[in-house]
């Protein structure tokens, strides 16, 4: 099955639109550290396999009343898909026809592009690279298997790590009939090491040779980047939310839970702590979504428990405005998550790329983005003696003390805030921003394609009954020199 689909010349959202057809693709290294690294070179738009890429309505934001960081990951790496690869070599797959139409309406693809149903991609077997946008890979692995001439690689990315139907796939991807041209993308190397950690508990059944390249998230730093159009609406929030000029404003840009991201006694007490000592004014934008009623009520509730002496601002990040404009009203950006379930962690970044001085948890992906006193803050982390858990899962914790003095440190020094804020618009821009980041897929593409070839048939799977789950022991490294 075939669906042509049209075309209006408009790519969704405000993002810079690289030209679709360029003569060259330009290949270079990021400045991350532990980020893959590639050989400089120059390729041809025409070297590029065809990609197959499985799309669910599920992977992104439109139409969410409740979005979480995967999604908003889903939206950027698709629009980049539809800007910078050859449309004529794009197949996006669904497995239910109403994610054709969706997928239409929502991101409006060239003529080139086709859509067809995942089992008419199966008949075709067709040459190339086919992407997952999660984890999942072994369900692949096993519709190849039944393939008479296999001719394409598989590649997943890594987003949510916690998950225990993800923890036992990574298992199970190590007896399905996978091979050196697959992959799954790990968005950062603590990401990894949770994927290297839990193949290693299978000892000697481990025997997949699928490869786990680190490619980080990436974003369009210009579209974050300050200028005098959005510092203009970024003060003209403030007027409307009665602000004045004179007040710090610290914010906190996400998800309002304790179950997947924070702990919240811990979070408002810091802040609380450091407005204490602060002899100006200052306030704190909470902008974000809850999962309930009542979720929303419990963080409302904490603020006043916890952090009596700052005034906090509810706003809701799906208000456009609000979300687009709400970084350039602020001073100071503040995330201490210490929850597992974060693996990479977008908000910073963007909130570097627009400017702000960061202060966050050294957790996980934040650990490897945020360059301590360089474009901010990172608090160390440590496992406490009294395990904490939500859901099962266990958090990490942080010195509400250190937090403080950093908050304390920006609220008193605008000029360190401005200073931390530039260094930081040129950090994103020189290891994050999309034309560096996208040249990595294109090469991890065709390195995947070259490889396909010596698929000599379609394999054998086995079948493995995956290890419990430790949590604590997977995830140890997420703190501050663990060691582990």
């Amino acid at each position: 099955m075939r669906l042509d689909i049209g075309f209006d010349g408009v790519l969704p959202g405000h993002m810079r639109h690289p030209a679709r057809h360029t003569e060259s693709i330009n290949i270079w290294t990021c400045c991350a550290p532990e980020h893959v690294l590639f050989e400089h070179g120059n390729l041809s738009v025409s070297d590029l396999p065809h990609l197959y890429f499985t799309f669910s309505s599920l992977d992104v934001t439109a139409g969410k009343t409740y979005v979480v960081g995967r999604q908003s990951a889903g939206d950027a790496f698709l629009n980049q898909l539809l800007a910078r690869y050859p449309q004529d070599k794009l197949h996006v797959l669904v497995s239910d026809p109403r994610d054709a139409d969706y997928f239409r309406a929502e991101f409006h693809p060239s003529p080139s592009v086709t859509i067809r149903l995942f089992g008419s991609f199966v008949d075709e077997n067709p040459a190339g690279v086919l992407f997952n946008s999660d984890p999942r890979l072994s369900r692949f692995a096993q519709v190849r298997q039944q393939q008479a001439k296999p001719a394409y690689a598989i590649t997943g990315i890594s987003h949510t790590l916690s998950i225990p139907e993800i923890l036992d796939d990574v298992q199970h991807q190590t007896a399905a009939a996978m091979y050196p041209c697959d992959a799954l993308i790990c968005t950062s190397a603590c990401g990894k090491k949770v994927i290297t950690k839990r193949i290693g508990e299978l000892g000697e059944q481990a025997t997949s040779s699928i490869r786990y390249p680190v490619i980080p998230l990436g974003i369009d730093a210009d579209s974050f980047a300050p200028d005098p159009e959005k510092r203009d609406r970024g003060r003209s929030l403030r007027r409307q939310l009665n602000i004045p000029d004179e007040t710090v404003v610290m914010l906190y840009l996400g998800r309002f839970s304790e179950q997947d991201k924070f702990t919240q006694k811990p979070f408002f007490s810091s802040i609380q702590h450091a407005v204490r000592r602060y002899s100006g004014d200052a306030l704190l934008l909470m902008v974000g979504t809850a999962s309930s009623a009542a979720g929303l009520s419990t963080i409302e509730t904490n603020a006043q428990t916890f952090a009596p002496d700052v005034p906090v601002l509810f706003l809701d990040s799906r208000d456009d405005p609000i979300r687009n404009h709400v970084r350039y009203a602020a001073d100071i950006f503040v995330s201490l998550v210490d929850h597992i379930q974060e693996t990479f962690g977008l908000t910073p970044l963007e909130a570097m790329a627009a400017g702000l001085p960061v202060v966050v948890t050294d957790w996980n992906g934040y650990s490897e983005t945020v360059v301590d006193g360089k474009t901010g803050y990172k608090i160390k982390t440590y496992w406490p003696d009294e395990p904490v858990s939500h859901d099962g899962m266990p958090c990490g914790s942080y010195s509400q003390e250190d937090a403080a003095d950093a908050l304390l440190r920006l609220l008193e020094q605008p000029d360190l805030r401005a200073s931390l804020g530039s260094e930081g618009i040129r950090h994103v821009k020189q290891c994050y921003d999309w034309d560096v980041v996208w040249p990595m897929y294109t090469q991890l593409f065709l390195e995947q394609y070259a490889s396909v070839k010596l698929i000599r048939s379609a394999g054998e799977s086995k079948s493995i009954t995956p290890t419990p789950i430790d949590y604590r022991r997977l995830f140890s490294h997420y703190v501050s020199d663990s060691g582990a």
